[in-house]
C-alpha cells in the first residue's frame, strides 16, 4: 500500500499527513458535494499504469500538497470558526482528514476499516518518514 505524505503548517504547529491517493480522491469528492467551487481546484487525475514510479509518486505528492493547501486556504476564507481560531485543533475538528496520528479504539488498538468511509479519519504511516519537504510559501 503506497502512502503519500503531505506537510501541513498552521503558524508554529507543523505535522505530516500520510494518506493513499484514494483517500485524497474521497476527500475531493466529499468536498465537491459540500462546496461546488472545489470543482475548480486542481486535483491530479488517476493513473492506472506506472503509478508506483518514484518520479510519478513525488510529482503526485507535490500536486496533492498544492491541492490540500488550496482547500485549507478556502477554509480560511469560508468558515468563520476557522477564521476566528486558525489552529490545528480547529482544523482537525472541521477536517479530520488532516489528523497526523492513527485513530485508536478504546482498547488502544489501531482502528481497522474494510471499506472507505466519507469521514476521512483513516490513517497510515509511510516507511520513509525521514524525508520531509521544506515549507513553501502558501503554507498555513
Amino acid at each position: 500500500m503506497l502512502m503519500l505524505m503531505v506537510y501541513i503548517r498552521i503558524h508554529d504547529n507543523e505535522w505530516n499527513v500520510y494518506r493513499r491517493y484514494t483517500e485524497f480522491r474521497e476527500l475531493h469528492n466529499h468536498l465537491r458535494n459540500k462546496f461546488p467551487q472545489v470543482d475548480t481546484f486542481s486535483f491530479p487525475p488517476k493513473k492506472a499504469l506506472g503509478n508506483k514510479d518514484a518520479k510519478f509518486v513525488e510529482e503526485r505528492r507535490k500536486q496533492l500538497q498544492g491541492y490540500l493547501r488550496t482547500v485549507m486556504n478556502k477554509l480560511i476564507q469560508t468558515l468563520p470558526e476557522f477564521t476566528a481560531r486558525p489552529t490545528k485543533e480547529t482544523l482537525l475538528s472541521l477536517l479530520p482528514f488532516c489528523l497526523d496520528t492513527p485513530q485508536t479504539t478504546d482498547s488502544g488498538a489501531k482502528t481497522v476499516r474494510s471499506k472507505p468511509s466519507s469521514r476521512f479519519p483513516r490513517l497510515g504511516r509511510s516507511r520513509n518518514q525521514d524525508a520531509r519537504p521544506e515549507p513553501q510559501s502558501g503554507d498555513l
